[in-house]
């Protein structure tokens, strides 16, 4: 007699038999015929299985059946099948598949999917659990979650690596830029995108001198190879397969001018890609208020000072909402003004 398919019937797995001839009789008279290096193991196989006579009614259940069901085995012999689930089988005897079927267990309904088939004579199915859609969700988002908290530490254990000078800052603007991305009311992939693009905004400077990192004023050549660190930065994300397009925008396009002549590609307003908007305002609080000797603002000057910021270097609109949404501090129009004397 031919095998059914085993995608559909996943009962063959290796293993003994130990003393289930009788069920193993029953289905290879149903098609699930056992070879010698592949036999079926019916008691331990993770899905509940069951044989019916051409009637439904049960003539074997597994030890899973019990764990599925919570009803005793012997209790549950010889009474049809239709009383254990939403369907019956034994409408469709040749075998068949159904994707949401109810299953009575003892304490209330569980939903499963049933696979069977059939000769005519005897019938032997299979059920698995299938987990509610919610709970699926949560599932995957949660182990999403993980691995997106072990990329980052990875990320970080590389940064400390390479640029162990850079790493604090690289975490403070990965921060800021998300809860920016927060307040902007960003999805989560633009989410991950502002804080990946935040923590590697500065992966470029791996190719710099080392003397130019923590150089304050750098002449015409030192310049030009600090303006180099966005592209150098974009290509050596090239091949990390796991960041996204925005992401790498960030890190490219993080030192752009919103009202132009920034780099390295000199484009202007909404041009430049969002992501590396929020990076550029998270950044540039940062280095006005981090451990640097040339920043040590405080958070009321600093603030101040991104004002003087908006349109000329960062997204005014992103400002607005830094200061209020984010640091929720709103700098009084004295302040405004003594910092526009103090640069006149």
């Amino acid at each position: 007699m031919a095998h059914p398919p085993t995608t559909d019937f996943p009962l063959r797995i290796r293993g003994p038999l130990e003393g289930l001839e009788q069920a193993r009789r029953l289905l290879e008279a149903s098609g699930f015929q056992a070879e010698t290096s592949e036999v079926v193991h019916l008691d331990q196989h993770p899905h509940a299985l069951f044989v019916l006579d051409a009637a439904g009614t049960i003539l074997y259940l597994n030890r899973s059946w019990r764990e599925y069901s919570g009803l005793e085995i012997s209790d549950c012999l010889g009474r049809p099948i239709r009383e254990l689930l939403s369907f019956d089988p034994a409408a469709t005897p040749g075998g068949g598949l159904c994707e949401n079927a109810e299953l009575h267990a003892l304490h209330g309904t569980r939903r499963v999917r049933v696979a069977w088939r059939g000769d005519g004579e005897y019938m032997a199915g299979s059920l698995e659990s299938i987990r509610a859609p919610n709970e699926e969700i949560f599932r995957l988002e949660r182990q999403i979650n993980e691995l997106n908290l072990a990329l980052e530490g990875c990320l970080l254990a590389l940064l400390r690596t390479l640029l162990p000078s850079e790493v604090d800052h690289a975490r403070r603007v990965a921060s800021f830029a998300a809860r920016l991305g927060e307040a902007l009311h960003f999805g989560p992939h633009e989410l991950e995108a502002v804080k990946l693009g935040g923590l590697l905004h500065d992966i470029g400077k791996t190719r710099l001198p080392a003397s130019l990192l923590h150089k304050h004023r750098l002449n015409r050549e030192e310049s030009r190879l600090y303006h180099r660190h966005p592209e150098w930065g974009l290509e050596v994300v090239m091949d990390v397969t796991f960041l996204s397009e925005q992401a790498r925008q960030a890190i490219y396009y993080h030192h752009e001018a919103y009202g132009g002549g920034g780099y390295p590609s000199g484009v202007s307003g909404e041009e430049i890609p969002l992501t590396a908007r929020v990076v550029a305002v998270a950044d540039a609080f940062d280095n006005l208020t981090g451990p640097a000797p040339h920043a040590r603002m405080g958070p009321r000057e600093a603030v101040s000072h991104l004002v003087s910021l908006a349109g000329m270097l960062l997204d005014p609109r992103l400002v607005d909402v830094f200061i209020n949404d984010v640091l929720h501090l709103a700098p009084t129009l004295e302040e405004v003004n003594a910092l526009a004397l103090a640069y006149s």
